[in-house]
């Protein structure tokens, strides 16, 4: 994924990305029709087979929408037999393994002396300003030596340090007759962000039927639907590039208490040119509760085909999708976050919402005939393919300072 938050979109790339400036995805079949995002609406516990298709022979049928690589992918159905009710799941706790070794609190001083030294007594972030921080500059001053010994903040283990748990959840139906089989599975997903208000949850319902009318007739359709939540915005922002949860964590003073260990602090201190490379650094665990964000999200796909054999070589296919995705994105920015302080440290508040809908039929009549050491093989096809989208966007600015989301 992207940036590996809870809930982001896997991202697989055959043969590398052919784009600088393109969407270089591959194309997903699944059970032979086209869904977007194919691997964000199935769970892996419904899935029989994967194959890659990554040569130009093999992608031609799919013209200039398999350039990028197709993935074809086969979900579990139902099997001959008594019916079979399953259940599997698993669970785990990630943890970050390494950090970064950053700078003990008397070597972040030394280091922003240094460098009010260097940029003079009255240019910004100069020996004044970092007199009116501390009120010495010798390093001899009761505040300055107070803050030297402070024990040290670690905010990349206060930020990104907890245990995230997570857990799947997997019950399925499968049975069926010679003719007829079938399959029922619902999936529950359910994952912590390593990152302070994060997380995310995942719904998913997927059924399959198939019937084998005659011997030169079959049928079928599958039904999903997913339901999914994510929360938290991540390890980056809009606005300014100060409100990044990691150069927060990074930059911050090393020797502030964190928030929420009984000490107090000024809510919302901004550390200014002389603490911090380029300014205007906040507290990272204020900046990750001071950012709501969740993004729900439901996709419905619906999918069938129909086969006829005319012969035992001459075979006609047509299958036939359609997907629904409808998706909301809400957001609160506090006083202290860089979007507000765009705005006179007012609140702000947004909601985006969107759908797409996506259409599509192929018909493939196939000739297969072998004899010996001869045979031949042609194809006819047809598809059509239709995706359309819409989205809203609404924003409120100048909320009182004293709301919360």
């Amino acid at each position: 994924s992207s940036e590996g938050a809870p809930g982001s979109d896997v991202r697989i790339r055959v043969r590398g990305g052919g784009s600088i400036t393109q969407d270089n995805s591959p194309l997903y079949i699944v059970d032979g029709v086209q869904v977007e995002n194919a691997l964000s609406v199935i769970s892996p516990q419904d899935i029989a087979s994967v194959d890659v298709l990554k040569d130009a022979a093999s992608t031609a049928i799919y013209g200039a929408r398999g350039a990028n690589g197709v993935i074809i992918i086969t979900t579990k159905g139902g099997r001959e037999g008594r019916t079979v009710v399953s259940y599997n799941g698993f669970a785990g706790v990630r943890q970050i393994a390494k950090t970064l070794k950053l700078l003990s609190p008397a070597d972040f001083l030394s280091y922003q002396y240094e460098r009010a030294l260097a940029i003079g007594a009255t240019n910004a972030g100069g020996l004044n300003d970092f007199r009116k921080a501390y009120g010495s500059t010798n390093f001899t001053g009761d505040t300055l030596n107070a803050d030297r010994n402070q024990p040290v903040t670690d905010w990349q283990r206060e930020v990104f340090g907890r245990q995230a748990l997570m857990q799947t959840h997997n019950i399925s139906v499968s049975g069926g007759t010679k003719a007829t089989t079938y399959s029922l599975s619902l999936t529950r997903n359910e994952e912590q962000g390593i990152q302070l208000e994060s997380g995310f949850t995942r719904n998913l319902l997927n059924f399959r039927f198939d019937h084998k009318a005659s011997d030169r007739f079959r049928l079928g359709f599958n039904v999903r639907y997913n339901s999914q939540e994510v929360q938290g915005a991540g390890t980056a922002s809009g606005g300014q590039s100060s409100s990044s949860r990691l150069r927060n964590t990074v930059q911050y003073r090393p020797f502030q208490p964190a928030y929420g260990s009984g000490a107090t602090i000024d809510i919302g201190q901004l550390d200014d040119a002389y603490f911090s490379l380029n300014g205007g650094v906040l507290d990272p665990i204020q900046v990750a509760t001071a950012e709501y964000r969740r993004n729900p999200s439901q996709t419905t796909n619906l999918n069938g085909y129909f086969s006829f054999n005319f012969t035992k070589a001459l075979v006609f296919r047509s299958t036939f999708g359609f997907d629904n995705q409808a998706t909301a994105q809400n957001a609160f920015n506090s006083s202290i976050t860089a979007i507000a302080r765009q705005n006179g440290n007012a609140p702000t508040a947004s909601i985006t919402t969107g759908s797409q809908q996506t259409l599509n039929n192929s018909n493939v009549l196939t000739y297969n005939f072998k004899k010996t050491h001869h045979s031949v093989d042609a194809l006819l096809g047809q598809e059509f393919y239709q995706y359309k989208s819409n989205s809203q966007y609404i924003e409120t600015r100048y909320l009182p300072t004293d709301i919360t989301p």
